[in-house]
């Protein structure tokens, strides 16, 4: 069954506020705006799986620069592995710019509204082995973590970032 245009609706699947929290296979789906918000120091995932909301539109979602997995630009440690963002916007074209985003050198500690983040710059290291899958129907993903790793608009195709952002195959 696939969740209808205003049928349990709910903002954020999970906001993890407390500092070393350690989740080992994490799974948020079809939330209408960011999927996973880490506020908290030294987080540390290993493996997390989203899917983007079906009936959003462009102007609700992708314009708005909502994301799978989020790390607030105040955090300073996080370590996240294998984690994949998948698309299938069943309703509307939308494109989201990137679907991992995380404080990068520049940005660490400093207080700043994550939609006014750069989507580059220094390296970091907080997410490692992510990969965008585009799975049917309209839109894509523009790239995998910070706007970097390609685009995921072919169908079934991964887009990876092998190790950290520096890393591109």
């Amino acid at each position: 069954y696939q969740v209808m245009k205003d049928e349990c609706k709910v903002a954020t699947g999970l906001i993890v506020n407390g500092d070393d929290v350690t989740i080992h296979g994490l799974a948020v789906e079809h939330t209408e705006e960011h999927l996973t918000i880490w506020n908290g120091e030294r987080g540390n995932v290993r493996f997390y799986q989203s899917e983007l909301p079906y009936d959003v539109s462009h102007a609700s979602f992708g314009a708005k620069g909502y994301t799978g997995y989020m790390v607030a630009s105040h955090v300073k440690d996080h370590d996240a592995q294998a984690v994949g963002v998948y698309s299938n916007f069943r309703d509307y074209i939308v494109t989201v710019d990137t679907a991992i985003r995380h404080p990068i050198e520049e940005t660490k500690g400093k207080e700043i509204n994550v939609e006014e983040a750069p989507l580059s710059g220094g390296k970091s290291d907080m997410v490692k082995d992510a990969f965008v899958v585009h799975l049917d129907n309209f839109g894509r993903i523009m790239s995998v973590v910070n706007g970097k790793g390609g685009e995921a608009s072919e169908q079934g195709k991964p887009v990876r970032v092998a190790v950290g952002v520096d890393s591109l195959n």
